[in-house]
C-alpha cells in the first residue's frame, strides 16, 4: 500500500509558438554578424566570415524533412554580387543525427557546373556565381534533420541560404502481428489513435490502421492512401504506402502503425483517412476508414514532486521480528512530474536502499515523462514490537533527486566463525558450511 499526493487543478495555461530551425557555425562572424543571419529569409542581412578557408554552417529543422532542393545568395562585401567565386569551393551535406553526414555530389544532383576534387578527399563545387546560385537539385530526395552548407571563405559574406522541402509526417510505417491487436472489437476495419485531443506537450501521435478480411491475392501495386484533412483548410498531407513495404506475403488482416508528427501542424479539428487503393480505385470490399482529432494550444498543469517523498505504507505484522519481506508495487505519476527513472531513489529510515523501478508505461508514444512505475524492494520490519504486540515496518519514502542516484553503498560483511562462514553483501545473505 502506498499514499499518494493530492492533485490540485488551479488555472489552464495557453500558448502559442513558431516552429524555426537552429543555426550554428564552426567559426565565428565579423562586426556583429552570426548564423542565423545567413537563414532568416532576409537578404539584407548576412553572416560575414572572419575565416578566409573552409568552415560551415549546419541548420538543424528540428524535425526530419525531404530534402528536394536549395540555393544560396552570396556577396563579396554585403553588396557587390558581380562575377563568381573562381577557385572558391561549395558543398552540402545531409545528415540525420548530427553526426553522420552524407555529401551530395555531381552524381546525386543537377544544377551546378564544375563539381572538382581539392585533393585532400574533399569534392565540392567551384565558381558559384555571387548573389542568388541556380538551383542545386537532388535527382532524388533524401530525408534528413541536419543540413549542412560548407564552403572556401574568401572573407565572403553569405546573405541566405534556402532550402526546399517536404515534411514529413508519417515515420517508422511497420506490420504488426494481429495477435498483438485489440480482442474487444467487432468492426472489421478501423484507425485507433492514442487520444482524440492532442495538447501543446504532445510530440507525435500514435496511429493504428486494420483492414480486417483483406483479400490475400491483391493486385501487387495496391498502396494505402493516409490522407490528413483539416476541418477549414482541407487536405494537407497524402502519404503513400505501397502494401509490399509494410506486409507478409500472405494475409487476410493487415494491422499498421505509425506516427503522426504533431509539431508541424498548425492548431486546429483534422480527420484522419486511410483507403486501399489500386490504380487509383478503392480496392474492392476495403471500407474508407476516418477519424477525427483536434491539436489545442493547451498546456497541462503540472503537479510538482513532494519535497518530503511519497510515502509507502507497509502493513505492520505481529508474527516473525526483524522481518524481510519482498515487495512489489506499483506507483501513478501525473502528466509532467518525472521523466527520468534514474532520479528515483527509495529511502529507508531516511538512508537510500536498493530498489529497482521499471516504466510501465508512459504518458506520450515515444517515451516522455513516467505514467506507471513498478517497484519492487525488500521491506524490513523493526525488532521491538509496539505495546501492542505488533513489529512495525521501517518507514520508507520514495524521493525524486536532483541528479541521478548514486548505487546505495554497502559494506562486504564476512563473519567467520567455527563451523561456517556467512557472507552479506547488503542485498542478499547466505552461509556457507566449512565441512
Amino acid at each position: 500500500m502506498f499514499k499518494f499526493f493530492t492533485i490540485t487543478f488551479i488555472a489552464s495555461l495557453f500558448w502559442t509558438t513558431a516552429t524555426w530551425a537552429a543555426v550554428t557555425g564552426d567559426k565565428p562572424g565579423l562586426n556583429g554578424t552570426t548564423h542565423i543571419m545567413a537563414y532568416d529569409k532576409n537578404l539584407n542581412t548576412y553572416f560575414k566570415s572572419s575565416y578566409d578557408n573552409w568552415q560551415h554552417i549546419d541548420i538543424d529543422m528540428e524535425n526530419l524533412v525531404n530534402l528536394l532542393s536549395l540555393c544560396r545568395y552570396m556577396s563579396k562585401d554585403g553588396i557587390d554580387i558581380s562575377g563568381t567565386r573562381p577557385s572558391q569551393g561549395e558543398s552540402v551535406s545531409h545528415s540525420v543525427d548530427g553526426v553522420t553526414w552524407t555529401a551530395l555530389t555531381k552524381d546525386t544532383t543537377h544544377g551546378w557546373e564544375n563539381y572538382n576534387n581539392y585533393g585532400t578527399g574533399k569534392s565540392a563545387w567551384q565558381s558559384v556565381r555571387y548573389g542568388w546560385s541556380d538551383l542545386l537539385a537532388l535527382n532524388t530526395p533524401v530525408t534528413a534533420r541536419y543540413i549542412r552548407f560548407s564552403w572556401d571563405g574568401n572573407y565572403d559574406s553569405l546573405h541566405e541560404i534556402e532550402l526546399n522541402y517536404d515534411h514529413i509526417l508519417f515515420d517508422n510505417i511497420s506490420f504488426i502481428k494481429d495477435e498483438l491487436m485489440p480482442k474487444n472489437t467487432n468492426r472489421r476495419a478501423h484507425i485507433y489513435m492514442d487520444r482524440m485531443s492532442y495538447d501543446a506537450n504532445d510530440p507525435v501521435a500514435h496511429v493504428v490502421v486494420s483492414f480486417k478480411g483483406v483479400p490475400q491475392a491483391l493486385n501487387p501495386n495496391a498502396e494505402i492512401h493516409l490522407t490528413l484533412m483539416e476541418s477549414s483548410t482541407g487536405p494537407v498531407f497524402t502519404k503513400v504506402i505501397p502494401l509490399s513495404n509494410i506486409t507478409p506475403q500472405n494475409f487476410q488482416t493487415l494491422n499498421f502503425h505509425t506516427f503522426l508528427d504533431l509539431t508541424l501542424l498548425p492548431l486546429g479539428c483534422y480527420t484522419l483517412e486511410a483507403q486501399i487503393m489500386s490504380g487509383g480505385h478503392p480496392v474492392q470490399n476495403t471500407p474508407l476508414l476516418t477519424i477525427a482529432f483536434t491539436k489545442t494550444c493547451v498546456v497541462p498543469p503540472t503537479v510538482p514532486f513532494p519535497t518530503d517523498g511519497i510515502l509507502l505504507e507497509v502493513h505492520k505484522q505481529s508474527h516473525v521480528k526483524d522481518a524481510s519481506y519482498p515487495i512489489s508495487t506499483g506507483i501513478p505519476f501525473p502528466d509532467g512530474v518525472v521523466n527520468d527513472v534514474n532520479r528515483l531513489a527509495l529511502f529507508e529510515n531516511g538512508d537510500p536502499v536498493p530498489a529497482q523501478f521499471i516504466v510501465r508505461s508512459t504518458w506520450r508514444p515515444k517515451g516522455g515523462f513516467i505514467r506507471w512505475l513498478g517497484l519492487d524492494f525488500t521491506a524490513r520490519y523493526n525488532v521491538t514490537p509496539d505495546e501492542n504486540g505488533n513489529f512495525l515496518p521501517r518507514n520508507y519514502r520514495l524521493k525524486l533527486l536532483s541528479q541521478p542516484s548514486p548505487l546505495p553503498k554497502r559494506n562486504l560483511i564476512v563473519p567467520n566463525n567455527s563451523d561456517k562462514i556467512t557472507i552479506d553483501t547488503g542485498v542478499i545473505r547466505f552461509q556457507v558450511d566449512k565441512d
